[in-house]
């Protein structure tokens, strides 16, 4: 199968997926869920678990937990320059399990230096973005890569124009700003 239509065909479950989650969003009833995964991951779940099928539920349950601790971590650690720079290497990327968070400095680098540096900034100040997410764990990189794929979801709405993008990412990047009343706080 092609990796388009690969794709295409991911697209649609998701949006299935969706609508289903809508359903169980207000009960507390577990969803029941279905998938398939590596024989290294089934393997890896058998070895650390009662078996397969805890580890697993163990670890889907997990994630949304780790996700959002990881995204309060990273939150004000970034201005939006730096998060919209995140935004746009994103754009049009593909994703997967086996390369989250890995080569994300490359891919910034080239991003911010090689490509897209803004008119507005110098090459020093590119520079100096790159170098501040050198101090990010693994799975701060990942999350970010993830939180930032989550923007360019096929089912959001396209933007208009440049100026919609921007007012879209604007509104995206402000859950990972400081609050203005937290800089406050800080400072006294």
């Amino acid at each position: 199968m092609s990796k388009k239509k690969t794709t295409n065909t991911f697209r649609k479950l998701m949006g299935r997926n969706r609508r289903l989650n809508e359903k169980w969003s207000d009960t507390n009833e577990k969803m029941p869920v279905g998938v398939r995964i590596k024989p290294s991951s089934a393997k890896f779940y058998w070895d650390n678990f009662y078996n397969t099928t805890s580890g697993a539920t163990f670890v889907l349950e997990f994630f949304p937990v780790i996700y959002r601790r990881t995204i309060a971590e990273l939150k004000g650690r970034f201005d939006s320059f730096e998060l919209r720079a995140i935004l746009s290497m994103m754009k049009g990327a593909y994703i997967s399990p086996k390369h989250l968070g890995r080569g994300f400095i490359e891919r910034l680098e080239e991003n911010m230096i090689l490509k897209d540096v803004p008119h507005d900034i110098s090459l020093s100040e590119a520079k100096e973005t790159v170098t501040k997410f050198k101090g990010l764990t693994a799975m701060q990189y990942a999350v970010l890569e993830l939180w930032a794929n989550l923007f360019w979801d096929p089912d959001s709405p396209e933007p208009n124009d440049a100026e919609d993008e921007h007012r879209q990412m604007d509104g995206y990047v402000s859950e990972l700003l400081a609050d203005a009343e937290e800089e406050q706080e800080e400072v006294t």
